[in-house]
């Protein structure tokens, strides 16, 4: 057995990508860092053409589609937390025969 992935400290912000709709958004979790149902459809970019994210209204998206209660307040350690991926793992098993 091989896994192959980065290194742990390679952890980083990250969207998520919509094959269908070519858009970007951003699947929302709970503070022990579930995801849940919740997720902004949609990145409000400062420039498209650089992929450069409005930052301050994507806190606002966040806020507003996580349900209530999910964070007392909304401090920048809660955006990086909502913001945060960890890194892909791929398992190669060699079976024999």
């Amino acid at each position: 057995t091989v896994d192959i992935h980065q290194k742990p400290e390679t952890i980083h912000f990250g969207l998520d990508y919509d094959d269908v709709g070519k858009t970007f958004g951003k699947k929302l979790k709970k503070q022990d860092g579930q995801e849940i149902e919740a997720k902004v459809k949609s990145i409000p970019w400062k420039d498209q053409d650089t992929r450069t994210v409005n930052i301050a209204e994507l806190k606002q998206d966040i806020e507003r589609e996580l349900p209530n209660n999910t964070f007392p307040s909304f401090t920048s350690a809660q955006f990086a937390l909502e913001m945060i991926e960890g890194v892909e793992k791929v398992r190669f098993i060699n079976k024999p025969g």
